[in-house]
């Protein structure tokens, strides 16, 4: 659910929830 909403907002929150997670994320975007 995380991932999709941080999908949907923007990868800067995708990179949030993958620290929260403590997973790197699929997509690393700058």
């Amino acid at each position: 659910f995380e991932f999709t909403v941080s999908i949907m907002r923007g990868d800067r929150y995708e990179i949030r929830s993958t620290l929260r997670a403590g997973r790197v994320p699929s997509n690393p975007r700058s």
